[in-house]
């Protein structure tokens, strides 16, 4: 852009290379007035030290989730500030997590062999210590330490095991948690769910507390359905003799690409899922639903299906 305001030349965030690491999958939690961008990376060495550029400790080839917040996404602002936080840690992970998704507050993760895990998002700034994690606001945490609760830092009071700030011996009963710090709209740094799956998951998908889960090697699909403490109260496995590539629900149709075999396509009610037919094409890698067009990414590129419901 050249002249008046687009002459400001607005970085590109997302070209952030956080933690010397590789992009495996990303996962967007799009709000009104922002953009959460949650990335699980491939770590290209290991991290065994502190200090103000390096966040987290980690073996050479895990993966780790971070995430970073888009505020400036008007297309009108010139502000050069437009993500906070940027490329905040989250945990680190085995070697074997693979894809990520978000929907309705959940990030679900590929955990290969050992199936599926499930993270929470978070409204609110939290400390994960030891012993829990702590919801920080103005009724706990360092606040005797300053005149108002706007000039608390709670990311210093969660993260240092001494006195926040540099401020010397601490003048007050408690300092910091030596804690994992989470900003409000990031990810809960501990496991919500985690279950096993008949088989390595391919690709994961959710939609409101349901997880469905591909699988590899012809063992189909399997959808969990979690109350809200992340436990297991329904299962069902279905799609067995496909391996599953993609998958997509939207008003009660559930399409799964399967490869070789194309678009399987299902009626989903409550906890049933009931066979409707399969879309012959190319090479299916994923699929999209969107109304009554089914999308499909195929090996010759996408193919475009509309469906006839009344038949």
């Amino acid at each position: 852009y050249e002249g008046g305001a687009n002459q400001y030349n607005i970085p590109n965030y997302l070209e952030e290379d956080c933690y010397g690491s590789t992009w495996l999958s990303v996962a967007i939690d799009d709000r009104s007035d922002s953009i959460g961008v949650y990335t699980l990376l491939k770590h290209n060495a290991a991290q065994d030290n502190f200090n103000e550029e390096d966040v987290g400790v980690f073996n050479e080839y895990s993966t780790s989730l971070v995430w970073t917040s888009l505020k400036g996404i008007d297309p009108s602002s010139i502000s050069p500030v437009q993500d906070e936080p940027n490329c905040e840690y989250i945990i680190n992970q085995s070697s074997i997590a693979e894809k990520i998704y978000f929907d309705n507050g959940l990030l679900s993760m590929t955990y290969g062999e050992l199936g599926v895990r499930v993270f929470k998002q978070t409204e609110f700034e939290v400390c994960l210590t030891d012993t829990g994690f702590i919801e920080l606001d103005d009724s706990n945490l360092c606040i005797e330490s300053y005149e108002s609760a706007g000039d608390i830092d709670y990311k210093s009071c969660c993260e240092n095991t001494a006195c926040p700030g540099g401020m010397g011996e601490c003048p007050w009963l408690e300092e910091g948690f030596g804690g994992v710090f989470s900003s409000a709209g990031g990810i809960i740094p501990q496991i919500h769910a985690e279950f096993d799956t008949p088989g390595e998951v391919e690709v994961i998908f959710s939609k409101g507390n349901t997880i469905f889960s591909g699988l590899k090697y012809s063992n189909g699909c399997v959808m969990s359905i979690l109350d809200d403490d992340g436990n297991i109260i329904n299962t069902n496995q279905f799609a067995i003799g496909y391996s599953v590539t993609g998958i997509h629900q939207n008003n009660g149709l559930l399409a799964l690409a399967a490869g070789h075999d194309g678009i399987l396509l299902y009626n989903l009610s409550g906890s049933n899922v009931s066979f409707m037919g399969k879309i012959e094409t190319s090479y299916a890698n994923a699929v999209k639903i969107a109304g009554d067009i089914i999308f499909a990414a195929t090996e010759d590129g996408i193919e475009v299906i509309q469906i006839d419901f009344t038949q």
